[in-house]
Parts: structure tokens; C-alpha cells; sequence
């Protein structure tokens, strides 16, 4: 059975999943109009975007995507956030997109990012500031912060962006969706802004965010091109599943309050049957050596000895491997903050004598770079799936978790989280400042 066949069987079995991905643009016109000037999520809008129906088995079909405005869309305003290019408009679809037309996405906006990515935040000169949706005040975090702004907003259920040191999972985590940073290599990097180099590129990913699990499995797909190829299923009993749970690293100050709401979920998995083994220490200072090797082998830096770098990182995929091969996923903290204040300083944060970090009291300083990138340095050197899902609320925000699973094992993956993910149930509110078309 292809993956046609069973993307179709599940999306036509129920009516509410159809309904909700086989949306009208003109109900996404109509959020974006209401809510776009308070939240500023989009660079460019396809307002030309119609549904086209047909008889063609593909998994997307009348599905609105949003785009991240680092990938390339013919006849689309491809900006990176970068004045560079404000009048740019390319004549060819970077592959995931043209791969995602192929499957009958409709391309239905870009969406805003910090200048060429390179932030926690999503900023820039030529688009201004991106805003939480939960509070217009704080950051939605980047560098895929307005893709995962515009599906909370009910734009769209769809998006893609790309990560390189969490920028898929610490945006998606702050506004409550769900986001894929897939096996390093499955989805190609051609069509990018600016251009990725297959030589110099070694951790950098596209991937895909929902407003759900299913959403992200079949636009995972649809973005690979593997619409035709044989998926198997596994069905997953529960009981049957063991988890490596890490609700907090010692190498890591995080917020204590995300230490107790991730206990939490690990005690309610726990009751539900499943087998969790816990790990509270990691070589970090190892993996951020390599990630900042390999970044600036990345950036075009002649002078660094990049097959040194290579070395370490495939003795980090290795040793990772190992510490994985006899669980189903390794699950961890995105970052060590919630959303926090808009801060285009980069001002560094407070650890406050209650756990608590912010950028507001005194306490010992924690720097703005490793709060929200260095717990996603793991996977971002080992090139691991993850998949970040929301597992409650903190201060009024949303707050995910990382699941990571074995190399090319996506769907395995998908299988274990949506055991997860069902097992937790609605633990996220819709924002206070909206109400949702």
C-alpha cells in the first residue's frame, strides 16, 4: 500500500481531520486580516490561492501551506528577512516546495525570520518583530517563529521552516505546535536563502510544523517526495514502550518551573504503563564544541580544520546511538526558558532565587545563546529525528518537549509519539488575545 493510499484512507476516514486540513483560503484570509496586525507572523501573502479540486489521489490536496520566506517560491517574495533581497522574487521553488506543490499543497503565504535565520527570536529591518500569540509584548521565538506564530493564529494548520540549533523546536514549543527536524539528509536543502552548500552543510534541516501530530506526518512526507514509496505501519502497544526521560540536564541551568512540568509528564506516562529510565547528565561542552565546528565550516570559515569536526560528530552520532538503541525515544526540554520579553539586545538572562529565569530580578546571569539553544545541541550535532510536541502551559505560555528517535526511523517515531501525545491530552489553552475563526 503506498503512502497515497494510506494518507488518503486516514484523512477521508474522518471528517473532521478533512475538514480541518482541506481549509478554504478565504477563511485563512479572514484570520490573517483580523489578527496579522497585532501578531505580524507574514512577509507575503498569496492571495491568489484556490483551491483546485480534482480527481488526483494526493495527500494534500486543498491544503494551505505556509512557507518560510528562506525558502524559494517562483513568482513569491523570497526575502531571508534581508533588505538584500526585498525585491526579490525567484522563478524556481526551492525542492521541498515544488515537492509539496506536487502533492497538491497550496502555497498559501511566507512567513517572517529573524535576517538569513540566524536567531531565537524573529526580527528583522525590512519586516519588523514577530509576536507571541499568547502576548503580543514577548517573542515567538526563531528563526521559525512566524511560521509557528501564523499556525496558532489559525492561518493555517501547515507550515515548514528549518533548523539548525533549534530553530524548528524552540519557536514551535513557545507557541504551542508541533514541529519535525528530521533525519539530517532526508529532505533536501536546494532552494534555500541564501544558498546551502552540500560541502559546508552538516546540520542544517528543513522540516515541518502542525497544529497536530497527523499534520506533521503527512506534510513529512509530502515535503520528502515519497509519496509513492512503501511506508509500513507499526502498530505500538503502550505497555510496550521504553523511554529514556531527561527532565533536566546538571550541565544545563533551565527554569525550574519547566523541571516540574516535565516530571509531570513523566510520572503520567508512567502511570499509563510505560517503561522510563532516567538520565540527568550529557556531554554538552563536547556536542557545543562540535556545533560550533561544524557552524562555522557552515559559514564559508577556510581556516577551520573541518574533518577534525566531522570526526567528533560521527563519534557523537555514535555514542548517541548507543545510548539510545534500547529505547523507543530519548525525550528532553527544548530550552531552558519560556517566552520571554521581545529583547533584540540579546541582553542575557536571570536565574532568580526561585528556579525561575526571566531577564527581569537578580541572580546569576545565564547566557541569551545557551537559554534557548544548548538543549537542542544533542541532536542538532547528531542529526537525530525529533519531534517537539506542547505538553502544557507555564505563566500563560505554552512549553514542548523534544522525542527523539533513531536515524531514518521517522515513522517509528510518529508511532511513539502519538502514543504520547494521546496519553497527554489537551494540556494546551488557545490564546487569550484572539478568538479564532
Amino acid at each position: 500500500m503506498s503512502l497515497i493510499t494510506i494518507a488518503l484512507k486516514l484523512f477521508m476516514a474522518d471528517t473532521d481531520i478533512q475538514s480541518k486540513y482541506n481549509n478554504d483560503p478565504k477563511i485563512s484570509m479572514i484570520n490573517i486580516d483580523k489578527y496579522e496586525d497585532k501578531i505580524n507572523a507574514l512577509t507575503s501573502i498569496n492571495k491568489t490561492a484556490i483551491i483546485k479540486i480534482n480527481n488526483n489521489d494526493v495527500p494534500l490536496k486543498g491544503m494551505n501551506i505556509i512557507i518560510k520566506d528562506t525558502f524559494l517560491t517562483s513568482g513569491l517574495l523570497s526575502t531571508s528577512g534581508s533588505e538584500k533581497y526585498k525585491k526579490y522574487i525567484p522563478e524556481i521553488d526551492a525542492e521541498v516546495v515544488s515537492n509539496i506543490k506536487k502533492s497538491g499543497g497550496i502555497i498559501l503565504a511566507k512567513s517572517n525570520t529573524p535576517e538569513f535565520a540566524m536567531d531565537y527570536q524573529t526580527f528583522n529591518k525590512l519586516w519588523g518583530v514577530t509576536n507571541n500569540p499568547y502576548d503580543t509584548e514577548y517573542t515567538c521565538g526563531g528563526s521559525s517563529g512566524g511560521s509557528a506564530a501564523a499556525l496558532r493564529m489559525g492561518y493555517a494548520n501547515l507550515a515548514i521552516g528549518s533548523d539548525l540549533g533549534g530553530s524548528l523546536r524552540q519557536p514551535a514549543s513557545f507557541c504551542g505546535v508541533y514541529s519535525l527536524r528530521p533525519t539530517f539528509g532526508s529532505l533536501s536543502d536546494h532552494g534555500q536563502l541564501p544558498a546551502i552548500k552540500e560541502s559546508t552543510n552538516y546540520m542544517a534541516t528543513a522540516g515541518p510544523l502542525s497544529t497536530d501530530l497527523m499534520g506533521l506526518k503527512l506534510l513529512f512526507y509530502a515535503m520528502k517526495n515519497e509519496a509513492e514509496k512503501e511506508l509500513k505501519i507499526n502498530k505500538i502497544n503502550i505497555s510496550d514502550l521504553k523511554l529514556l526521560f531527561t527532565p533536566y540536564l546538571e550541565e544545563i541551568p533551565i527554569d525550574s518551573r519547566i523541571v516540574e512540568l516535565m516530571i509531570n509528564v513523566s510520572e503520567q506516562i508512567m502511570k499509563n504503563g510505560v517503561c522510563v529510565d532516567y538520565l540527568y547528565s550529557y556531554d554538552i561542552k563536547n556536542a557545543e564544541n562540535v556545533y560550533l565546528g561544524l557552524f562555522k565550516v557552515l559559514m564559508g570559515n577556510q581556516e577551520i580544520d573541518k574533518e577534525h569536526f566531522l570526526e567528533l560528530q560521527h563519534k557523537i552520532q555514535d555514542e548517541q546511538a548507543e545510548l539510545i538503541a534500547k529505547y523507543d525515544a530519548w525525550i528532553l526540554p527544548v530550552c531552558s526558558v519560556i517566552p520571554f520579553k521581545h529583547n533584540p539586545e540579546h541582553n542575557n538572562f536571570v536565574i532568580n532565587d526561585n528556579g525561575h529565569i526571566s531577564l527581569e530580578g537578580e541572580g546569576k546571569s545565564l547566557n541569551y545563546w545557551v537559554a534557548n539553544g544548548m538543549y537542542c545541541r544533542p541532536t542538532s550535532v547528531s542529526g537525530f529525528p525529533t519531534i517537539t510536541i506542547p505538553i502544557g502551559m507555564i505563566d500563560g505560555f505554552p512549553v514542548g518537549m523534544q522525542i527523539i528517535g533513531k536515524p531514518d526511523e521517522e515513522n517509528h517515531l510518529f508511532e511513539v509519539v502519538s502514543k504520547i501525545d494521546n496519553l497527554l491530552g489537551n494540556r494546551i489553552t488557545q490564546p487569550k488575545i484572539v478568538k479564532l475563526t
